[in-house]
């Protein structure tokens, strides 16, 4: 049996239990796959015996952790699902080496990538699946100051040093009556690659708000950059703080979440306005790979735009153990799967939209 120790994982347990009896068929592990049999969607098959190993984007690693804490209770822990919270290009590397059997990335792989995996991917190719999708957060600490709202164009002169103190009158006229302290804006990023920074900065960028040269996964606005685990310090005890995180990440730490205004009035991140935002997005196919790519633009009313994706990396085939393949064709099924989706949207990600799970749930099926 193998022991893990994760958060909360006590009430991950139980929680995977009560989901277990009202799944039908998932009490009973089938341990035998062969080479024509497709992923159930809902239930494991746990076929067991084996380790996974993953690593990558920090955006999704409370949401692989969390299914993968799961997938192991309904498969009576006779499997091991590890993943490690990076970052998305050292992923990718450690996946091209051999060192993981799947990454967690924002970004797809380049040609260069696509052809170091022919040879990682013995048999196979290298394929991305968008499988967690989430929001990006704009955090701020304010005292006595628990909902403000900013506009995109606002919002891009903060973190490009535009505006400095929270009393500027671009503030102020977005939050008429509003206590705004007559103090600098302490701006903290992230200091390593992040999907994170990619998705906001091209979200500012789509709506003129930042430089297209400032656009990526590495940070070139102001303020100071540091670790994930440091920007959510930061943002909990620095009061005149603002930065961004995942939604999952600020609620776990009880921090102030800002309105958005791209537009069409301030929209509040909640899991209905996240679901609108996700549901513009555009699901595509190109030369094998699927892509579900956010539309930073016109948001309606009501709809949060500023979402990100997650790809799991994969080889079509080519793991050693063959049996690891199967293994990781199961979770990522059970990842796709209508509960497991839903319960992301419980834990603070975005399910997928209903127009991409068909096209992902196909692909997954195709991993031999």
């Amino acid at each position: 049996m193998f022991n893990h120790h994760r958060t909360r994982r006590a009430a991950t347990l139980i929680a995977a239990v009560v989901s277990c009896l009202l799944i039908a068929g998932c009490g009973t592990a089938q341990t035998n796959l062969t080479d024509d049999e497709t992923v159930d969607q809902g239930p494991a098959r746990c076929p067991g015996g084996q380790e996974l190993k993953g690593a990558g984007s920090t955006a999704q690693h409370n949401a692989i952790d969390h299914v993968a804490a799961t997938y192991e209770a309904v498969c009576d822990d006779r499997v091991g699902i590890h993943y490690e919270a990076t970052d998305s290009e050292a992923a990718i590397s450690t996946f091209l080496a051999g060192t993981v059997d799947w990454a967690g990335s924002e970004t797809l792989l380049t040609q260069d990538q696509q052809a170091a995996a022919a040879d990682r991917c013995t048999a196979g190719e290298a394929r991305s699946l968008p499988l967690v999708a989430g929001s990006v957060a704009i955090v701020v600490n304010l005292p006595g100051v628990d909902q403000l709202t900013l506009s995109t164009p606002v919002l891009g002169k903060i973190f490009d040093g535009g505006v400095t103190r929270w009393n500027d009158p671009a503030i102020a006229d977005l939050n008429p009556g509003l206590p705004l302290p007559d103090g600098a804006i302490d701006v903290v990023a992230r200091e390593d690659q992040s999907g994170l920074t990619a998705g906001l900065t091209r979200y500012l960028a789509d709506n003129g708000a930042w430089p297209a040269d400032k656009v990526g996964e590495e940070w070139a606005g102001t303020g100071e950059r540091l670790g994930r685990a440091a920007v959510l310090a930061t943002l909990r005890g620095t009061p005149n703080s603002i930065g961004y995180v995942e939604l999952s990440a600020a609620r776990d730490n009880g921090l102030t979440v800002a309105r958005i205004d791209s537009g069409a009035g301030p929209v509040e991140l909640t899991a209905e306005s996240a679901a609108a935002g996700l549901a513009r997005a555009e699901m595509s196919e190109r030369d094998g790979e699927l892509r579900l790519t956010p539309n930073y633009v016109d948001a309606p009313a009501g709809a949060y735009p500023l979402q990100i994706v997650s790809y799991q990396i994969v080889c079509t085939t080519g793991l050693t153990p063959r049996a690891k393949t199967l293994l990781l064709k199961d979770f990522l099924g059970f990842l796709a799967s209508d509960p497991q989706q839903a319960a992301l949207g419980e834990l603070g990600y975005t399910p997928l939209p209903e127009s991409a799970r068909g096209p992902v749930r196909d692909a997954i099926a195709q991993l031999r």
